[in-house]
């Protein structure tokens, strides 16, 4: 039994390992499925900003990337209607209108986004309305994908599962090992 338990503890970095790796693929799915549960946003748009990164050998942790901003509106359903711009950011939270916003193309003039108009007219000094008097407008953007995993109604799930998934992966491994021996 001795010699058993040697020969599965010479293995026990690499199942480790093993174990982490197969989860952090399954973590990073999890990620982007419990998000788009809570948040009014698909689940492949998630997927994109989220990484599954190493840290120290048997450890790894979920990011969000941190950008300078999170997907727009747009990709938040948002919708123009008769009052202004209707948006549901967090699903069962309900509708928000904003009066002054609108959907336009952006400045590639590809991407649909949602602008707002802010601050006092100005006369412009670019693109075109240069020379004319007009107000500025500004993209809204939604929660960052780093900003939805710090939510509990995202990160309790997500920490519970991933848990669950790892401390199973990683007994069928030692159990596999020691019956090896």
């Amino acid at each position: 039994m001795l010699r058993t338990l040697q020969a599965a503890s010479k293995d026990a970095p690499k199942a480790f390992k093993l174990a982490l790796n197969a989860s952090r693929r399954i973590a990073k799915k999890d990620s982007a499925t419990q998000s788009a549960k809570v948040y009014n946003v698909e689940e492949k748009r998630i997927e994109q900003d989220l990484t599954a990164k190493a840290i120290q050998g048997y450890e790894f942790s979920i990011i969000g990337r941190k950008r300078k901003r999170g997907p727009s509106l747009v990709s938040y359903g948002a919708t123009k209607s008769a009052r202004g711009l209707a948006v549901t950011v967090i699903k069962g939270r309900g509708q928000k209108v904003g009066r002054a916003a609108f959907i336009a193309n952006g400045a590639g003039g590809t991407n649909r986004l949602a602008f707002i108009r802010t601050g006092i007219k100005r006369v412009m000094k670019s693109g075109r309305y240069k020379g004319r008097v007009r107000q500025p407008i500004k993209a809204l953007y939604g929660p960052s994908v780093a900003d939805m995993l710090t939510n509990n109604e995202v990160y309790n799930p997500i920490h519970a599962r991933f848990v669950g998934i790892v401390s199973e992966d990683l007994t069928k491994r030692i159990s596999r090992a020691i019956r090896r021996g």
